[in-house]
């Protein structure tokens, strides 16, 4: 039997796995994921304010009178802690089935919450658009069209059309002059309000 791998060979063996199985072709499609997603997020923040955000990152979050609330089970080893002012960090991931608090007294509060747009992780691809569609735009300009039915970046898009991200900002400047489409900046993180409370959970 051979002897169980030291610590710092489990790194080693992790930063390797990443280089050669994650970086290359999964990193790219899931950081587009993750970015189309906080566009989603903004613009739903912007157009129908924060009681819309927090009720579609899970059913148990609620937001009121400038109160976040999570309906979840306590246990004794929970504390009250303060986080007036140290606003509040909106982190989407691939590994978590629900909405998951953080919270602690020396950093902004922060909640982790399944990333949208998981299911087109399976690999390259794009949806067959209707013909009347493609007869009046193009077939390239179609696919666009029937894959932006969610956000994505201009990154993911290309790769699972598999042309390059030249070729898609081309014929997405031409969508966005006939107003077919619109594009967003993507934001480093999730911006939302400021907490002027604390932020309160309950059972």
């Amino acid at each position: 039997m051979q002897a169980p791998p030291q610590g710092g060979d489990n790194a080693t063996g992790a930063g390797e796995y990443w280089e050669v199985c994650l970086a290359p072709t999964w990193w790219p499609q899931a950081r587009a994921v993750l970015e189309a997603d906080l566009v989603y997020r903004a613009r739903l923040l912007s157009r129908h304010g924060a009681t819309a955000l927090f009720a579609d990152l899970d059913h148990r979050l609620r937001w009121e009178d400038g109160v976040l609330s999570i309906n979840r089970h306590w246990t004794d080893g929970d504390v009250e802690t303060p986080v007036d002012g140290r606003g509040l960090v909106l982190c989407p991931t691939f590994f978590v089935r629900g909405a998951i608090t953080m919270i602690s007294s020396d950093r902004a509060p922060q909640i982790s919450y399944p990333a949208r747009g998981q299911a087109g992780m399976g690999g390259r691809g794009a949806p067959v658009p209707a013909q009347a569609v493609k007869a009046l735009v193009g077939a390239p300009k179609a696919r666009l069209l029937a894959m932006l039915a969610e956000p994505a970046s201009t990154t993911d898009l290309a790769y699972r059309l598999g042309v390059t991200p030249g070729a898609v900002s081309q014929h997405l400047s031409v969508l966005a002059a006939t107003g077919l489409v619109t594009s967003s900046p993507t934001p480093p993180r999730p911006t939302p309000p400021p907490l002027n409370s604390q932020v309160v959970q309950t059972c």
